[in-house]
């Protein structure tokens, strides 16, 4: 399930407040106790198939607990494998959110009473015969749904009856049988053309509409063929991409109307001049013709003339350095009521720019200058000494100097959350976007890997150095995993946010506080956790129980690497997080007694190889 990142303190007081919450909860009485439940409203549960034939399945689910269901977020329902639970299914498509999580509820929110929709696939093997597939409702890192219990009894037989009037179907003319077809999506946010440095890593971001009238279960950037025998000095391919795919996005299904917004990573040529690369949407497994689509850049500090290509990937190398640090986008502030449904930006190191997604300079400000921005009906508006204007694009604060600061002015988090500091400035360019997804704003930091790093706050200061290296290993690991594998985020125009939802990043002022942990990201500079050659995704948590976890115990599917060891330092305490991966505390204990950090990672991951990605 979810993987939360908290940090040790954070932790510690949710276990308290918890146990409080508990203890309160427990005086109520059953009575007063609120559950969640569902009843079976409808489906079809018993199926027959032909071998190897692919069937869409709908069931639906009424709400008859006393929680508001939703289909994102913390607690999100979903259909998961059972009987028993977690289990990998024969009639898997390939195209479930996991082997055992097969598909979330449709609707966004769900009120007790009223009924929510699940839409999945099932694939039938090619052994004829009878067949019982269990699956029951879940809330994520919550609980199981009792009444969300189906069953299907499935005959899988050669020269079943099929549901389509095949004599009827002959008849009709070809028009009205392929009027509409089931996949094909209309592109609503293309590339903008980017200037960039010779073989600099870039990430681009694209949305599509699913125009189509099947869900996607999966989508997925492709590059053609001829990438991959690009002319010399001319080639985009990136240490992430996996041959021809660029990106591969699994989440909620995107259903017909919505909007699937997908974050991929490019190199950039390493020859001056002008550069198109072409790119194609996957769904379910399937090109859509319709959805070629060019990334424009230019080139510049370059070569004149093509030379050999920097190394990549193959037999005798099995990784390759990057020339730079790449680029992460954090959410870093949901832009709402707590400043007034704006921002105000200045910069007390550097001129900034400000321009807009299209590329356009609209204004340019010295150090000490403030602007405001804010988006209403559509539209963002931007104000400066008393004059306000208007574009159609989102809007980027750009700084002239490479990793100056950028202030957020009217966010304190002294003032608004009780912090012992503001927390509002951040490196690099911010970013103010609306999207559709959830229908709502987003302040965005996009900044190099790095410095993203120096800002975390998942470690005290003062712990011990050797910590802090596999500790600031394992959080790059975990963000280049998201960056290059894609996440849930890449619909809101994000790899991560900066809450424990997925890393705590709080920016500069925590960089400042930080000197230790600082040293620490820069001495593990570029190192990344992998296995069998690929980025490992590293879960942390505070304190284990005297032993760490299997993660098919905790999570969906398995990871290899992710087994559960002991921890003797850890022994007699209570479990506090999710038990996958590194115990900080364990691992704190474990560098006190001279474990180096390398060796750390690899006792708590098994299997793995650590490896510096660039320089």
């Amino acid at each position: 399930m979810r993987l939360p990142q908290y940090s040790v303190f954070v932790q510690m007081f949710i276990l308290t407040f918890l146990t409080v919450l508990g203890v309160f909860f427990i005086g109520l009485g059953s009575a007063e106790a609120r559950v969640h439940d569902a009843r079976l409203v409808s489906g079809d549960t018993t199926i027959t198939m032909t071998p190897g034939e692919r069937r869409e399945v709908m069931l639906t689910f009424e709400n008859t607990g006393d929680y508001i269901w939703q289909n994102d977020g913390f607690g999100h329902i979903s259909l998961y494998t059972h009987g028993p639970k977690y289990r990998n299914s024969s009639f898997d498509p390939g195209k479930w959110l996991s082997p055992s999580q097969v598909a979330r509820i449709r609707e966004a929110a769900v009120t007790p009473g009223e009924v929510a929709t699940l839409r999945f696939e099932l694939h039938a093997p090619e052994n004829e015969g009878e067949y019982r597939e269990v699956f029951m409702l879940a809330s994520e890192d919550i609980a199981w749904l009792e009444g969300g219990y189906v069953e299907l009894e499935i005959t899988v037989q050669s020269g079943a009856e099929m549901n389509v009037n095949e004599e009827a179907l002959e008849r009709a003319p070809i028009q009205e049988v392929s009027a509409v077809s089931s996949l094909s999506a209309e592109m609503t946010i293309a590339p903008s053309t980017i200037r960039a440095r010779a073989i600099k890593p870039i990430l681009q971001t694209v949305q599509f509409k699913n125009t189509g009238t099947e869900p996607w279960f999966t989508y997925e950037i492709h590059a053609p063929e001829f990438i991959q025998q690009a002319a010399e000095g001319s080639d985009f391919t990136h240490p992430a991409w996996q041959g021809a795919q660029v990106a591969v996005v699994e989440g909620a299904p995107v259903g017909p109307g919505e909007l699937a917004t997908i974050t991929f990573p490019v190199m950039a040529p390493e020859v001056n001049g002008d550069h198109e690369a072409h790119f194609t949407l996957y769904a379910n497994g399937q090109m859509i013709d319709e959805s070629a689509f060019v990334f424009p850049i230019t080139v510049t500090d370059g070569k004149s003339s093509p030379t050999s290509r920097l190394p990549r990937f193959n037999e005798e190398t099995e990784v390759t350095y990057l020339t730079e640090e790449p680029m992460i986008r954090v959410g870093i502030l949901i832009v709402d009521e707590e400043t007034d449904d704006e921002v105000v930006i200045t910069s007390d190191t550097s001129d900034f720019t400000l321009t807009n997604l299209a590329g356009e300079s609209l204004l340019s400000l010295s150090r000490g200058e403030k602007v405001t921005a804010w988006y209403a009906g559509g539209v963002y508006y931007y104000s400066f000494e008393g004059e306000v204007k208007s574009t159609p694009d989102g809007l980027r604060f750009v700084p002239e100097q490479d990793h100056a600061v950028m202030t957020i002015t009217n966010f304190d988090w002294r003032e608004t959350r009780g912090a012992a500091q503001a927390f509002n400035q951040y490196r690099g360019i911010l970013e103010l976007r609306y999207n559709t997804y959830k229908d709502r704003i987003w302040l965005i930091n996009e900044l190099g890997m790095e410095w993203y790093l120096r800002g975390l706050a998942e470690a005290s200061n003062t712990s011990p150095g050797e910590f802090q290296k596999a500790l600031a290993t394992a959080a790059r690991s975990f963000a280049y995993y998201h960056l290059t594998h894609g996440s849930p985020r890449n619909r809101e125009f994000l790899n991560l946010v900066s809450t424990s939802h997925d890393q705590v990043y709080k920016g500069y002022d925590q960089e400042k506080w930080g000197a230790n942990w600082v040293k620490a990201v820069e001495v593990s500079r570029g190192q990344i956790v992998t296995y069998e050659e690929q980025v490992a995704l590293t879960p942390y948590f505070s304190q284990s129980d005297g032993s760490t976890r299997d993660w098919f115990d905790v999570w969906w599917g398995d990871r290899a690497y992710a087994r559960a060891v002991p921890v003797p330092c850890d022994a007699g305490k209570a479990l506090l997080g999710h038990g996958v991966g590194m115990s900080a505390r364990g691992a704190m204990c474990m560098a006190e007694e001279g474990m180096k950090w390398d060796e750390l990672l690899t006792y708590f991951y098994t299997g793995i190889d650590i490896i510096r990605f660039w320089k």
